[in-house]
């Protein structure tokens, strides 16, 4: 059973609240979550919980093409395609994970051959967006996979 389908575009008229906002408002950083999705105009459009999480998965991929394939890989064929577009949340959530970790991987390993303090900013930007998206994924997953 999934936990969240209350999330929809009808959620954000009670009370004025935003669904980035009720949506983020028990992620694990809360603020984090919100100032990351309400700096990007795909994440504001998004009308329901389920699309906020593809979306947000989508941004996140954004973020690092550039430079690291093999988050990329995880996130796009792994995490939506062959995950979150089948409805598979668990593996989508691991497969974000998995992004995650490849950017802080490079941080530790490339650091012993210099990276720059700019590249080093960009792979904790990957890091946290990823942690955005396990936030809001993980309430996608059914109870019994956790």
């Amino acid at each position: 059973m999934v936990l969240n389908q209350n999330f929809s575009s009808a959620a954000t008229a009670q009370g004025g609240e935003s669904l980035i906002s009720k949506a983020c408002k028990e992620s694990r950083n809360p603020d984090l979550c919100k100032s990351t999705l309400e700096t990007d105009m795909l994440t504001k459009k998004a009308e329901s919980y389920n699309r906020l999480c593809r979306v947000a998965m989508v941004v996140a991929i954004s973020k690092i093409k550039k430079r690291y394939d093999n988050a990329l890989y995880a996130l796009n064929m792994t995490a939506i395609i062959l995950a979150f577009d089948e409805k598979n949340y668990y593996e989508a959530y691991h497969a974000v994970s998995i992004a995650g970790h490849c950017a802080t991987a490079c941080n530790d390993v490339c650091n012993e051959g210099g990276l720059t303090m700019f590249q080093q900013h960009n792979n904790n930007e990957i890091y946290v967006s990823t942690i955005v998206v396990q936030s809001l994924l993980i309430k996608l997953v059914p109870a019994n996979q956790l």
